[in-house]
Order: C-alpha cells, then structure tokens, then sequence
C-alpha cells in the first residue's frame, strides 16, 4: 500500500540532493572547493572562498584532498545555501 509513496519519496529526496549540488566549475573565481580526507570519502565537500574560508563556518585546517582529488561538486548542503544566498542561484 505505501510501497509506491515510499519510492515516490526516495526520488524526490535523491533530486533533492542532486539539484543542491554545486559544479565546482560553476563557481566564481574567488571560490574553490575544499575538502580534507573524510569530507572526500562521504562525499562532503566545502565551497571554500579565498580569504575567508568555508562558508559553512567549519574550519579549513587541512590539506585540501578535495582539489587534489578533482572533485568536480561540493556537496556541503549549507555551503550550497549561503552560496545560493549570496549569488542568487540554486542549483
């Protein structure tokens, strides 16, 4: 009975997450992505901008494995969001 709305759910939530997803290559040049070993690993990478630091808040203190590794978004949902505040675009 609820096996339909459970998958309809899922999709939603899985677009969801893909649409705040911000291509590293899409961001101004003063913005970098940012990422240490772990932020890698679960796929949490940080918009870092250059002088300041993440936007999140959460410190930069470590070697930057997410621009080693090329990753190509940054996944951090709060990073995403101060930066969709600040140029007005969501993606």
């Amino acid at each position: 009975m609820f096996g339909l709305w459970v998958e309809l759910c899922y999709i939603y939530t899985v677009i969801k997450i893909i649409n705040k997803n911000m291509k590293v290559s899409e961001l101004k040049s003063t913005f970098s992505v940012f990422g240490n070993k772990g932020n890698v690993w679960s796929n949490n990478a940080h918009i870092y901008q250059s002088g300041k630091g993440n936007l999140c808040g959460t410190p930069a203190l470590s070697t930057n494995h997410a621009h080693i590794m090329g990753l190509e978004e940054a996944n951090c949902e709060k990073c995403n969001e101060a930066y969709s505040v600040m140029f007005g675009s969501a993606n």
